[in-house]
């Protein structure tokens, strides 16, 4: 008697699990990079419909598709990014990915061609990130570049191309060192995100930056392009707006870097979820004073 093939195949996901493997809260910590390229193409101006359009298409479709993409493939049973413990998946995430992705390119077709070129970018660079063929998140340097430039400097681009600037406006001044301020800041963080997760990296021989460096260098690594990216920031505001919130900028980053040069005096990598914790906080910690004082400028309040 053959056996019924539908009776080996993985249990279909609900589609909580799926919203789960979407990590929206963990794609919202990278809102102030967008909004920071938004405000510096067009300061003291009001947001524009597009700017929001563009942010509901990179935020809550192509960051959400490309998390459900590299969770499909990952099939983590250990925690990720803003997620702790992982639902198993099935077919239907891989489905959902790439529908979000889908909806997110036509919705950009009304946004200038800079952001839709972005787009295309960006997700060319999320597939060759995970998908097995290329596999680049398995090699420590390749996987830095493209979370650097896709999270880094093509968020920041997003922002900036919504609010109806040419991307090519953004060399120059205040955006320039926005954006140089939003690539050293995701390059200093990326370790942080995966230095909770060494073992599960480890068994599935992926040689993540984290690994490669270890604990200490990796919290160095951390550290030092933290305070670059303090400084720039910290220069980016005070061109843009005020001193005074260039300091407040300034200050904000270097706390962060504070708090991982206290965790790395106590770092036990068997601790996993007390250092999953550590890192959601930190990474939330500067997200949220970026976003409150950003949006305070989109607003008009400041």
């Amino acid at each position: 008697m053959q056996p019924d093939p539908t009776a080996l195949a993985p249990p279909e996901m609900s589609w909580r699990a799926v919203a789960l493997h979407l990590r929206l809260p963990f794609s919202l910590m990278l809102a102030p990079l967008y909004l920071l390229g938004a405000w510096l193409a067009a300061p003291g101006q009001h947001p524009i419909p597009a700017v929001g359009l563009g942010f509901a298409t990179v935020h809550l479709l192509l960051y959400s598709g490309t998390n459900a993409f590299n969770s499909y493939y990952d099939r983590d049973d250990g925690p990720i990014g803003g997620l702790f413990a992982p639902p198993k998946v099935s077919d239907r995430l891989l489905h959902v990915s790439l529908v979000l992705k889908a909806v997110g390119l036509f919705l950009s077709l009304v946004l200038p061609v800079g952001f839709i070129g972005l787009y295309l970018v960006y997700t060319a660079l999320s597939v060759a990130y995970s998908h097995p063929a290329i596999r680049a998140k398995a090699n420590p340097w390749t996987s830095l570049a493209i979370v650097t430039v896709g999270q880094g400097a093509m968020g920041f681009g997003f922002g900036f191309s919504a609010a109806g600037r040419p991307l090519i406006d953004a060399l120059a001044g205040a955006p320039l060192l926005g954006l140089l301020g939003a690539t050293v800041l995701t390059a200093a963080m990326y370790p942080t995100t995966q230095i909770y997760q060494l073992a599960a990296d480890a068994a599935r021989g992926d040689r993540t930056l984290a690994r490669v460096l270890g604990a200490r260098r990796a919290f160095a690594f951390a550290g030092i392009g933290l305070t670059l990216a303090a400084g720039l920031f910290g220069a980016t505001f005070a061109h843009a707006a005020s001193g005074w919130e260039g300091v407040v900028i300034a200050l904000g980053v270097l706390s962060v870097a504070a708090g991982l040069l206290v965790w790395s005096r106590s770092f036990d990598p068997a601790a996993e979820k007390r250092n999953f914790l550590r890192t959601m906080s930190l990474n939330a910690a500067n997200s949220i004073l970026f976003t409150a004082l950003i949006l305070l400028h989109l607003a008009g309040v400041l």
